[in-house]
């Protein structure tokens, strides 16, 4: 009995982790409009806003945030990575005008000192700590102060500006809020102004904010706002709302310009909506807006969550002649993205060569003309497109960006190629292009891949503050006590993708308590987490701690109830986790038959759906709970009309393949992936592969394998052979194992550290031992540096090192106490993430205790 009480009040417990901490502030979503868009009207003060109050632990290591730099207003931004759209104008900087919340001799671009003077800042704590920011009353004293810098429309816009670009950018709409409280009437472009800060920073939710607020308080709105509204709804994944945009501009007496059908182009191409992209574009040119090469440029920088169309690259090369120069960059870049998506390094050097008029110059930046001709490359431009009549390098206006080194570098990463990332950053230098926050993030990942994270981790440290505290922090995860020089330039400032990139890193070699580490570095950086953040970390459960599914998934539902946004991303992490979970309980239920779906299996395995989204139509059993578990993740994914991308229909082919042995259903899978518009890749054949393989029909594994030559050259890659050699080895035929593993070497495929376990595993089946040992120490130098003091170790011993150096431990379960010391660190981190999912500048009572008021 006193068990089910205890029980009975678990969930208090979450509730006190959140309100033991201090002071209380309010969430990036202030401002709650309770009446639709498209209605005109002027707000009342009470329902017009609503304020929910949140709890934050107080931080010493609050400064003030690097101001932004870049492009004004009316410059380009990109969508997604590469997409250009452009702004409406803002207001000028505080640089530009004669502002009277600075003083003549501060700087506000430096850091260090606040963009408005003492006297607001204090007026704005004291409202903020004493919850009195919506309720005083127009005659309180501190309204009243306030009322000098709020009471004008353009001192109050030009307040606005400055507190968006400070530490505490939502105080900006606070700022409108009390202006208009005092009847002061903002202009629409103080609001565009605030729309584009909030996005140069990534606040989407201030963005909508922004919009919704903008319309609140004039009764009417831009197309500029309500193109940023969309863009905010694509980066939040919010693609259900994208179907009325157009309904809800015409509603304001506006009309859609090109941009907006482009940003809902490029929403539904990243939701893998081919059908719904189709009838945009032909509303488009109903409306009177034709496809030119922005669209083109559009299309092709969207089109890699589809894979690789023919029909795409060849009409993008069509259009590259009548392009401008930023266009033609864009669609170059897509072309080559989409090439390396695909392993297809010989294309990928025909479009780098077009970046110069000499094609010879572009093979130096990754790799010499011989590494080209072993693969079949071909460098002569007739034939990159269809009619063979592509124009020569030196007719193209394009010019390489950062975006172009950095695709390469991240490509190289993955070989752990140090030598040639180098020569990418130096030939980046010489073509005078400034490294960003993409190129450090980069750069990181080769060197954590290189296995030299002291310099990974000097990096960022050299991007962050120096203070004792942050270097001591550093200094936790592996920062060298001397300095090691780096190849980036300094002025860069740390992002969110560097320091996904680090946690990755040091999650492999520091495990949850270097997570913990580097989220408190992120805090006192300023950096906000994101939901890429999270993946890294369910990534870690699943892969370095062996955390059992069940975990795993009341960890993403602890996110989802602090206000994360789920993604596909991190349902790939829960589904792949319960299907390898479920992989291993059939290993030894399994009886080989060819025919498909006539071996048993338990109950308790995934089933299948009518629907395909949002996750492949996989059903997780009810048995383990997994069900009901999952059903609010699946919920935010279905509200949001989220369809499956590439990598889920992978993992609902090896459980219709694999798991469930029932090869006509994945073909099936395979067919409504392909009817979708997707293109398969190699993980898609190699599902196949797999389940043909454990089924023991080994004929039809080579002859999936061949089909994925046919549909690419460049699909065969180790995994398939390590699948065809783990068949024949289950079978008791080694001498097949190993002439897959010659012809494997034969095509020029570098063998990795499974290949050469599993060729072992097939003659320790056989009980050829001394075989299986010379297998050992003969291939692991071809895959791996082999330890000297290991040469004379038992045959065991050398097995179960080559798993460990592969990162392969063997699967264990975890004991209670683990179990116990496991959910301990994860809610420590959970802690941490409550403050880093709140924006930084809601931290202010440490502030207040500076002095600094």
């Amino acid at each position: 009995m006193l068990w089910r009480v205890r029980q009975g009040f678990r969930h208090l417990r979450q509730a006190k982790s959140i309100v033991q901490f201090s002071p209380c502030y309010s969430p990036g979503s202030l401002f709650l409009i309770v009446q639709p868009l498209h209605i005109s009207f002027t707000p009342r003060w009470p329902p017009a806003v609503a304020y929910h109050p949140q709890t934050l632990s107080d931080s010493r290591c609050v400064r003030e945030e690097r101001s932004q730099k870049g492009q004004a207003p009316g410059q380009a931004e990109d969508i997604g990575r590469v997409q250009n759209v452009k702004h409406g104008r803002g207001p000028k900087s505080a640089s530009q005008t004669s502002s009277p919340f600075v003083g003549r001799s501060k700087d506000v671009s430096s850091p260090a000192e606040p963009p408005f003077t003492p006297v607001v800042d204090m007026l704005f704590r004291r409202l903020a700590l004493k919850h009195r920011l919506f309720q005083v009353s127009i005659d309180s004293g501190e309204l009243a102060q306030l009322a000098e810098y709020v009471g004008d429309r353009t001192r109050a816009g030009e307040l606005a500006m400055l507190m968006a670009d400070s530490s505490v950018p939502m105080r900006a709409l606070q700022v409108c809020i009390l202006a208009h409280k005092l009847g002061c009437t903002l202009k629409q472009s103080v609001y565009e102004g605030l729309a584009y800060r909030f996005a140069s920073k990534h606040l989407w939710v201030l963005v909508r904010s922004t919009v919704e607020l903008g319309k609140g308080q004039t009764g009417r709105t831009t197309i500029r706002l309500l193109n940023w509204r969309v863009r905010a709804l694509i980066e939040t994944n919010e693609y259900a709302s994208l179907d009325n945009v157009i309904e809800q501009v015409k509603k304001e007496n506006l009309l859609p310009n090109r941009r907006t059908y482009h940003l809902l182009v490029s929403g539904y191409l990243r939701n893998r909506d081919l059908l719904r992209a189709q009838c945009c574009l032909a509303s488009m040119e109903r409306a009177g807006f034709p496809m030119d090469v922005t669209t083109h440029a559009l299309i092709v920088s969207s089109y890699r969550s589809l894979g690789p169309d023919p029909a795409v690259k060849a009409k993008a090369l069509e259009v590259l002649r009548e392009a401008d120069p930023r266009s033609s960059t864009l669609i170059l870049n897509g072309l080559i993205q989409l090439a390396l998506d695909a392993n297809n390094m010989p294309e990928a050097f025909q479009y780098l060569s077009m970046y110069d008029r000499h094609p010879t110059e572009a093979e130096g930046l990754v790799g010499r003309a011989s590494d080209i001709t072993q693969q079949g490359g071909d460098l002569s431009m007739t034939k990159l497109g269809s009619n063979g009549s592509s124009p020569p390098p030196s007719c193209f206006p394009a010019a390489q960006d950062a975006m172009t080194f950095t695709m390469l570098i991240n490509h190289l990463a993955k070989e752990a190629d140090l030598d040639r990332i180098l020569q990418v950053l130096q030939r980046m230098q010489s073509a005078g292009i400034s490294p960003d926050g993409s190129t450090a993030a980069a750069l990181v990942r080769a060197y954590f891949i290189s296995r030299k994270p002291d310099v990974a981790v000097q990096i960022v440290a050299n991007m962050c503050s120096s203070s004792e505290e942050v270097r001591g922090l550093f200094r936790r995860i592996g920062l060298p006590a001397q300095e090691v020089q780096t190849p980036l330039p300094e002025g860069i400032p740390p992002t969110t993708e560097l320091f996904n990139a680090l946690l990755r890193g040091v999650s492999n070699i520091y495990g949850l308590n270097g997570i913990r580490t580097v989220q408190r570095i992120m805090r006192c950086s300023h950096i906000r987490a994101d939901g890429k953040t999270i993946a890294v970390l369910l990534q870690h459960l699943v892969h370095t701690q062996r955390s059992l599914p069940r975990e795993v998934i009341r960890t993403a539902r602890a996110f989802n109830s602090r206000g994360a946004t789920i993604t596909l991303e991190h349902m790939h992490v829960v589904l792949s986790s319960v299907l390898h979970r479920e992989q291993e309980i059939l290993r030894y239920n399994r009886r080989p038959s060819i025919q498909s779906g006539s071996s048993g299996r338990p109950q308790e395995i995934s089933g299948v759906g009518e629907s395909f989204d949002p996750i492949a139509g996989v059903k997780l059993p009810p048995t383990q709970s997994y069900t009901s578990l999952t059903r609010p993740l699946l919920a935010a994914l279905s509200s949001r009309r989220i369809r499956s991308d590439k990598a889920t229909f992978a993992l609902r082919i090896k459980h219709d393949a694999v798991i469930k042995g029932d090869l006509d259903l994945a073909k099936h899978t395979f067919e409504a992936m392909v009817s979708r518009g997707l293109h398969p890749n190699e993980y898609h054949f190699a599902a196949l592969m797999e389940g043909y393989a454990a089924l023991g029909d080994m004929d039809g594994a080579v002859n999936i394998m061949r089909s994925a030559s046919k549909f690419s050259s460049h699909s065969l890659n180790v995994k398939m052979y390590t699948i065809l050699i783990n068949g024949y080895g289950s079978q008791g035929k080694p001498s097949d194992a190993i002439r897959t593993f010659r012809e494997m070497v034969n095509a020029g495929i570098q063998p990795d550290a499974t290949a050469v376990y599993v060729l072992a595993k097939a003659f320790v089946a056989a009980r050829a031992y001394q075989m299986a040992r010379r297998v050992v120490l003969q291939l692991w130098p071809s895959a791996l540096p082999f330890p000297e003091h290991m040469r004379e170790a038992s045959l065991h011993r050398l097995m179960h090192q080559l798993n460990l150096a592969y990162g392969k431990a063997p699967s264990r379960r975890l004991s209670a106490r683990k179990q116990r010391m496991l959910r301990w660190k994860i809610n420590r981190i959970m802690k941490g993430w409550d403050i880093l999912s709140a924006h930084t500048g809601r931290l202010e009572r440490s502030k207040s205790r500076t002095g600094r008021t």
